[in-house]
């Protein structure tokens, strides 16, 4: 079974002062002397460590040592970062391992060539500058810094669940739970799958190129709503014979969510979203999202009569359990917002194949994290972007395709500046449109009708 060392806690801080930023590894050697460094917590930004860095957007540098008690050779070793703000380069042991570049998605770097037994060394160079090209820019987003969700070291004696989407289907008091997924370090043909749920169990052998696919009939189970957020605990296991190698669990609601007649319907039944906009950013604790914090803001939720939250980025998965727990239907997004180059302007990020790549990635990533909860129910695929400009469209339609491709279970979302429409009609299944009366008012005059 794998080993999960916690990374979480004091790490050491600097604030890189080189006009140019070190553009050699100087800080990420062990042996460099951090005397001077200052201890903080991990997960946390940097704005709050001190008051001096309120609004500061650089380079800064985290580091810590860490023990790995036992590593049997062959193992396979995982870092999984919750979510780093903006961009980061990772090293162990004094050598680069990755980058990563988006502040709100999962991410995870192979560091088995790098790590030992004993004592071992980690450095994260974080980038929070705010450029034009970033995701988001310069407009809309606090621009905390630093390492704001969890770290994880994932030891793997063997092979591994790699991915794993489960998807549960009410049909007439039961449901049908398709799970499918991919393992990593296959080294053998002999690999089985098991999945349970509600007494029901089903195995299926793992092909040669990693992938699994299973379905089961489950008995006795009523649909995940807002009014019944339903959840039946599922464990997905790997192993050979006797052994056990990897094992993951999940809270499945079953549900079907469908668009007939221009509504949403939520297991056959047209369901009205009653909700608001949730930016989670905290005074005490900035983009780290505590469970007491989530929590209490559920509980409010609940209290207002609140069936659905949208979130302007992509959401924790502590924060969308909470979601499945409680009933509420979550909007989840990448931050493509308010992108507004001329209506005949050419060559605009849109057209930008970096950039296009920047915004795939964190579809990819959002959908990888959200795609087990049964409280997401839609995925943003922007916000106010200029929609006339003739180079938005493909962009667009590039990203609902990818969606759909990922997750078919899912509708797609979009949200405009009043009747800044545009293509977004024909290219995803709800359409948005923010009105700002009484706030804008030459917009409102130009709107009226």
């Amino acid at each position: 079974m794998r080993n999960i060392i916690d990374l979480n806690g004091l790490w050491d801080f600097v604030v890189d002062l080189d006009p140019k930023y070190h553009t050699t590894p100087n800080y990420a050697k062990p042996d460099w002397n951090r005397r001077h460094w200052q201890k903080v917590s991990v997960p946390g930004v940097w704005n709050l460590y001190a008051e001096k860095y309120s609004i500061y957007e650089g380079v800064c540098w985290f580091a810590r040592e860490f023990t790995i008690p036992t590593l049997p050779d062959g193992s396979t070793a995982l870092l999984r970062f919750g979510a780093v703000n903006y961009r980061c380069e990772v090293f162990v042991n004094g050598e680069r391992v990755g980058e990563h570049e988006g502040g709100y998605t999962e991410f995870v770097i192979d560091v088995s060539p790098l790590v030992h037994e004993g004592d071992n060394y980690i450095a994260v160079k974080v980038d929070n500058r705010a450029t034009s090209t970033r995701l988001p820019g310069v407009l809309g987003y606090f621009n905390y810094g630093g390492i704001h969700r969890d770290v994880t070291l994932e030891i793997y004696p063997a092979a591994y669940l790699a991915d794993v989407f489960v998807r549960g289907h009410p049909k007439a008091g039961a449901g049908v739970l398709q799970v499918t997924g991919k393992c990593g370090a296959v080294r053998t043909d002999t690999l089985e799958v098991v999945v349970s749920c509600n007494g029901v169990r089903e195995k299926a052998t793992v092909a040669l190129d990693g992938t699994f696919a299973i379905e089961l009939d489950v008995p006795d189970v009523q649909p995940w709503s807002p009014e019944n957020p339903n959840l039946y605990h599922t464990v997905v296991t790997l192993g050979c014979g006797e052994d056990i190698f990897d094992e993951w669990g999940f809270d499945v609601g079953f549900r079907a969510l469908a668009i007939c007649d221009s509504k949403i319907q939520l297991n056959g039944q047209g369901t009205f979203l009653k909700g608001i906009c949730y930016i989670y950013d905290s005074p005490a604790f900035g983009l780290v999202l505590r469970p007491e914090q989530f929590e209490r803001d559920i509980i409010l939720l609940k209290e207002l009569g609140v069936n659905a939250i949208r979130s302007h980025f992509p959401l924790s998965h502590s924060f969308l359990n909470a979601c499945d727990r409680a009933g509420i239907m979550v909007w989840v997004e990448i931050p493509v917002y308010c992108i507004f180059p001329g209506d005949d302007e050419r060559g605009t990020v849109f057209a930008d194949a970096e950039w296009q790549r920047l915004a795939m990635t964190m579809l990819e990533e959002m959908i990888t994290q959200a795609k087990n909860h049964p409280s997401v129910i839609l995925y943003g695929i922007g916000n106010e972007c200029n929609l006339k400009n003739p180079e938005a469209e493909p962009f667009f339609r590039n990203l609902a395709a990818r969606a759909r491709e990922l997750d078919p279970t899912r509708l797609l979302s979009y949200a405009c500046a009043y009747g800044n429409t545009g293509p977004m009609a024909d290219i995803v299944d709800i359409l948005g449109i923010n009105e700002y009366w009484g706030w804008y008012d030459v917009i409102f005059d130009n709107n009226r009708s």
